[in-house]
């Protein structure tokens, strides 16, 4: 469990990182056969311009490293809670992840 903990700490900063500026070539995810990977996020239900480069930049890295799953860690809805503040805030903005082109 202990290292799971590790591994989603790692995904979430190695992601942060990506997203922040440093470009995929300058670091290199390990790939090693049967693990698990998967990308963490969160806090990101605002709805604004800012918000899309995630999702982005998700596709643009499962490219080179094929996670398979997302986990959400919170706060994923700010300033309301109606079917269309998840529209707006989580479906429409993740779109490129979900049904990539």
């Amino acid at each position: 469990m202990r290292r799971l903990g590790f591994l989603a700490l790692f995904c979430f900063m190695a992601l942060g990182s990506l997203i922040s500026g440093m470009g995929t070539d300058e670091f290199k995810f390990s790939l090693k056969p049967d693990s698990i990977r998967f990308a963490a996020i969160g806090d990101m239900g605002t709805g604004d311009a800012a918000q899309y480069t995630v999702p982005r930049k998700m596709v643009e890295v499962r490219k080179t490293y094929p996670f398979d799953l997302v986990a959400m860690l919170g706060d994923n809805i700010y300033g309301g809670s109606k079917p269309e503040d998840f529209e707006k805030k989580i479906a429409f903005p993740y779109k490129p992840y979900w049904m990539p082109e």
